[in-house]
């Protein structure tokens, strides 16, 4: 991720939206994605997480918050917090709609056991 100069602590800086039209990312103004993602095995994950320098940090978002929107707010909390460790993201099917809870309520009960098994694989492995 890429925290833009004059980040403001606790703001995720992102393009506006106006209706289903979002405006270009600036990496001068907003939290931008580095590069592209990449789809890690569990083994490579594994590895990659054991090199935490000094710890981890789990952010796992709440209701009406997508995919996208938890990966800029974990990139903003590690950022504003001087943590040093790497910062993980725990994301469960959200639709990131307010009007979407029942939605996101029955995903987040049906994430609990995929959860479980992550935080193990973050203590344990």
């Amino acid at each position: 991720m890429t925290i833009p100069p004059n980040h403001t602590p606790g703001v995720v800086e992102r393009p506006a939206k106006v209706f289903v039209f979002k405006l270009n990312e600036d990496a001068e103004k907003h939290l931008t994605l580095a590069g592209p993602p990449k789809v890690l095995t569990r083994a490579e994950f594994v590895k990659q997480a054991a090199k935490a320098p000094k710890g981890a940090l789990l952010f796992v978002h709440g209701y009406n918050t997508d995919f996208d929107g938890g990966l800029y707010r974990t990139a903003q909390l590690a950022h504003d917090l001087n943590f040093k460790g790497y910062a993980f993201h725990y994301s469960w099917p959200s639709k990131g709609s307010a009007f979407a809870y029942d939605f996101d309520n029955d995903s987040e009960h049906q994430a609990k056991q995929y959860f479980t098994e992550y935080l193990r694989v973050l203590i344990n492995e």
